[in-house]
């Protein structure tokens, strides 16, 4: 998929990791990303095109195109994406979250 302006990278200092590719890890896992949290850092999920499921914690959710995902600091999370998967995932740092929320920076 290209890069549309609106899905462009914030700067550097905010994210933790480049914006990537829905699925770029999944088709190398059997299209599954093993539950797992982030305590650094938060995600959303750009669902363009397909459909799959979204484990939170214990729940486990389905999603289809077009859809956003959240997933918060430090939760455990999974996803089963569908081959025919597409879109993004920015990945953001936590403090760059806090500022963006609250107008105020992290103090750790």
């Amino acid at each position: 998929m290209p890069k549309s302006a609106s899905l462009s990278a914030p700067p550097a200092r905010c994210c933790s990791r480049p914006v990537r590719q829905c699925g770029t890890a999944g088709r190398a896992n059997g299209w599954r990303i093993e539950p797992h949290s982030h305590p650094q850092f938060g995600q959303i999920v750009f669902v363009r095109g397909g459909a799959g499921l979204m484990t939170v914690a214990t729940d486990r959710r389905p999603f289809s195109s077009p859809s956003v995902l959240i997933v918060p600091v430090n939760t455990v999370h999974g996803f089963e994406y569908g081959m025919d998967s597409d879109g993004w995932v920015l990945t953001v740092a936590e403090p760059c979250l806090r500022t963006c929320w609250t107008g105020s920076k992290s103090s750790g």
